[in-house]
């Protein structure tokens, strides 16, 4: 079997790898030179796994920037594809893919290892193969592991055992290693997006405010505790609501992404967990999708809100930029919404106490 991962970041060289049988053929191809370069001359990296002496060394078979000629060979022979870029470069990998995939002749399955809302499907709308003479099947995967750089190429990573997949967009079971198909898996990422992610943003520019750097440290931070304990007596009643499950079943969910996020030998930064502000503030993304089931359920947001500030504040000092405008952006509403009201008033709070 040849698989082809495009994006070798994190997720890229450290998440999907280790779920690669060992005889399969491994290519990647991404647009970052030193890296490829890297990964080229190597021809193989180490995973480390935190808290434990067990390490794992993939073998690649080759490693591409996206102008080399030898990428349209790779994707004609390439039984499965992986996109492990963030949603907002989708159009970028489209760009590239789409006419490559006119000289495909075997079957092949793309799988976008996103955690967005239905990312397969804006990957599939996007590509358009409409009029192409090619069987290609798109399915999405969730990520629930942890990575981080250990050097260049280097992965440091957790030891996790679980690959869930959307079942219901194949008409075969994948053969990766520890695959597990699920049936209504919109539903399933957009609860994981809702309760790991909202909660990862919480936490995570929350420790921005208090000039937290690991994402451990700000989770076991006292303050932040209490803020998360209301927090979660808000968003879990809403949840087991909206998903149908029971609430002690959505607080074990809740509970065991805080014990993920606490763990102090799971390195993960707080500008990892802070970066793409204007995706992360979408009305159906991780804050403002929680915001509008805990109110719609009855429940109290404005913690949420405070993240949502602390949000524009972190782009504005990191990025110069005019933060007003990019929520007005990313949320598509008018500056008279109520939400966008809060989540001013709260920011300017913020503004004023810095």
């Amino acid at each position: 079997m040849n698989i082809l991962i495009i994006g070798a970041g994190q997720s890229g060289r450290g998440f999907i790898p280790q779920y690669i049988p060992k005889d399969w053929r491994i290519v990647f191809v991404d647009k970052n030179v030193e890296l490829i370069s890297e990964l080229e001359d190597k021809k193989n990296y180490k995973i480390e796994y935190y808290n434990s002496n067990k390490h794992k060394i993939i073998q690649l078979n080759a490693a591409y920037t996206w102008d080399n000629t030898n990428v349209d060979c790779e994707i004609k022979e390439a039984d499965y594809i992986a996109i492990c870029v963030g949603e907002q470069n989708f159009d970028d990998v489209v760009t590239e893919l789409r006419p490559r995939l006119a000289n495909k002749k075997s079957n092949t399955l793309i799988v976008t290892f996103e955690n967005g809302t239905n990312p397969a499907s804006k990957f599939e709308k996007k590509l358009n193969l409409s009029g192409f003479m090619l069987n290609i099947s798109i399915t999405q995967a969730a990520i629930f592991c942890t990575t981080s750089n250990d050097g260049l190429i280097d992965i440091k990573s957790q030891d996790i055992h679980y690959l869930p997949y959307d079942r219901e967009r194949v008409d075969h079971e994948i053969l990766l290693e520890n695959a597990t198909p699920i049936m209504k898996f919109t539903s399933f990422l957009e609860r994981k997006i809702f309760t790991y992610n909202c909660l990862s943003a919480v936490i995570s520019y929350l420790g921005y405010l208090k000039g937290y750097k690991i994402l451990s440290d700000a989770a076991n931070d006292v303050d932040i505790l209490k803020t998360i304990d209301i927090f979660s007596n808000n968003l879990n009643p809403a949840l087991a609501i909206y998903f149908n499950v029971s609430i002690n079943d959505q607080n074990l969910f809740f509970n065991q992404a805080m014990k993920k996020f606490q763990d102090p030998f799971c390195i993960d930064t707080i500008a990892r967990n802070c970066r793409d502000v204007n995706r992360k503030l979408g009305l159906s993304e991780r804050l403002f999708g929680p915001i509008n089931l805990i109110e719609k359920y009855g429940y109290n947001a404005d913690i949420l809100f405070d993240v949502v500030a602390a949000a524009c504040l972190y782009e504005k000092q990191t990025f110069n930029t005019n933060s007003i405008d990019m929520l007005l952006e990313a949320t598509q509403l008018g500056s008279d919404n109520i939400w966008i009201e809060k989540s001013i008033n709260k920011y300017n709070l913020m503004i004023n106490h810095k």
